[in-house]
C-alpha cells in the first residue's frame, strides 16, 4: 500500500508516458495549439491580478478535467519542459518525460475524481501561484476498494515569452501524516 499511496496520492492526485516528449516539445505544437487557443488574447497581454487569477482558475479547472479524462498529451502541455513535480512521500519528478511517466502510471492504474478548493492566487510579473485543498477519490481500474484522500496543493506558474502560462512546480500533500501539529 505505501508504494502505491506514493504514487497514487494526489493525482491521487494526480492527485494522480508513452509519447516521445519530443512530440510534446516539437513544433507540431497539436496538444499545445488546442490548450491555447480558448484565451490566446487574454494570455499574451500583462493582465491584473484578478485576470491572472480567473486564468489560473481555467487551467486548474482544465487539469483536473483531463485528469479524470486521462488526456495524458494534454496534461503534459501544461507543464513547462524543465517543471517538477514534488509528491507527498518525497519524490521529485522532474521535467515532462519524468512527470509523464509518473502520471501514465497513475492513469493506467485508477480514475481520479479530484475536487480542488483554491485559497490563495498570487502574482507578481512573470510568477504565479495557486495554493489551496482537495479531496479526492481513486477508484482503482482493476477493481478493488475506492481509496480517499485529502490535503493540499501549491501549484507555481511562469509566464512563457509566447504570453501562456505553465506549471514549473507542483507540490502535493496528505492530511493527517504530518509530524507537526495542524494548525489552529
Amino acid at each position: 500500500m505505501g508504494l502505491h499511496r506514493s504514487f497514487l496520492i494526489p493525482f491521487a492526485v494526480l492527485l494522480l508516458i508513452v509519447l516521445d516528449a519530443a512530440s510534446v516539445e516539437s513544433g507540431s505544437g497539436s496538444t499545445v495549439a488546442s490548450f491555447r487557443s480558448a484565451d490566446s488574447a487574454a494570455t499574451k497581454a500583462k493582465p491584473s491580478a484578478s485576470s491572472v487569477a480567473e486564468e489560473l482558475a481555467k487551467l486548474r479547472k482544465q487539469w483536473v478535467q483531463e485528469l479524470h479524462a486521462k488526456q495524458l498529451d494534454q496534461i503534459i502541455a501544461l507543464y513547462a519542459p524543465d517543471a517538477a513535480f514534488l509528491s507527498p512521500s518525497g519524490g521529485r519528478f522532474t521535467g515532462r518525460v519524468a512527470i509523464r511517466d509518473l502520471f501514465k502510471n497513475v492513469m493506467d492504474t485508477v480514475t481520479s475524481d479530484l475536487t480542488l478548493h483554491s485559497i490563495v492566487t498570487e502574482n507578481s510579473d512573470d510568477l504565479a501561484y495557486d495554493s489551496g485543498d482537495y479531496s479526492e477519490t481513486l477508484v482503482p481500474t482493476k477493481g478493488g476498494p475506492n481509496q480517499h484522500f485529502q490535503g493540499d496543493y501549491l501549484i507555481v506558474f511562469k509566464r512563457q515569452k509566447d504570453g501562456y502560462w505553465l506549471i514549473v512546480q507542483h507540490v502535493w500533500t496528505f492530511a493527517g501524516t504530518d509530524i507537526i501539529p495542524p494548525a489552529k
